[in-house]
């Protein structure tokens, strides 16, 4: 059973209606161990309050509509005060907790290890500081992946870029080789499950699609994202949130 019942992306928790979806069941994980040390200030990034919630509260609203389940993995320090957050805010958005790990991969493992074996699900990683992506994005995915087994989403570039090179510095590159890859990324639970099983723990991953890929010989779908499906990294990025959440369009 997943939820259902939303007049806009961004809903408080008493506003989710469980029901029956049409949609393919995915269970979605969260890492939310990340220290923020390109953010800076005094707490982790996630727990930063935007528009009167903290920004990992606005992130589980805006997937908890196309969630069979969330799970999210917090550092054993931050566990009680994440919980003392919800009772502070009334969020009664039902989630799971695990304990994350020192990196992200580790933090995922041990979100899709607290799954029961679901070979019919789909499973969604999403950053916890991507609280913008929009219903249509996550709606495509899950299309998208149900199909082909493995979905992310993804922007075009529109600056150039340049590779660094060690002899010459750096070297122009057509930028239309290129795009940027973003979150939630979609699979089916039980292959990514193996994929991080079977993946070494201190390999350079840098998302679930790299775990899954160093495993399986198989495409991953593409799926355009929406533009405002930024990854909240520096302070000036907040400027931008606040403005999307007072947006007309959310209330």
């Amino acid at each position: 059973m997943g939820f259902l019942g939303y007049s806009h992306q961004y809903l408080y928790p008493r506003e989710i209606v469980f029901a029956r979806r049409s949609m393919p069941k995915c269970h979605f994980v969260i890492p939310a161990g990340g220290v923020g040390l390109r953010f800076g200030g005094p707490l982790p990034k996630q727990f930063v309050e935007v528009e009167g919630l903290p920004i990992l509260m606005h992130t589980l609203r805006a997937i908890a509509p196309y969630a069979e389940s969330i799970t999210l993995a917090l550092p054993q320090d931050y566990q009680e005060y994440w919980q003392q957050l919800c009772r502070e805010k009334s969020f009664d958005l039902k989630h799971e907790i695990v304990e994350g790990g020192a990196t992200r991969f580790l933090s995922v493992r041990n979100a899709i290890e607290a799954l029961a074996a679901d070979p019919d699900a789909l499973i969604g990683g999403h950053d916890a500081v991507r609280p913008l992506v929009s219903g249509e994005t996550i709606e495509a995915l899950l299309v998208a992946a149900e199909t082909s087994g493995a979905a992310i989403p993804y922007l075009p570039l529109t600056d150039s870029i340049r590779h660094l090179e060690p002899l010459v510095g750096s070297k122009s590159v057509d930028r239309t080789q290129f795009v940027a890859v973003q979150t939630p990324q979609v699979f089916h639970l039980e292959r990514l499950r193996t994929a991080y099983r079977q993946a070494d723990d201190g390999a350079n991953f840098t998302d679930d699609a790299s775990v899954y890929e160093d495993l399986f010989d198989a495409p991953i779908e593409l799926v355009e994202s929406n533009s405002e499906n930024k990854k909240i990294t520096h302070p000036h990025d907040l400027l931008f949130l606040r403005q999307a959440l007072d947006s007309p369009s959310n209330h």
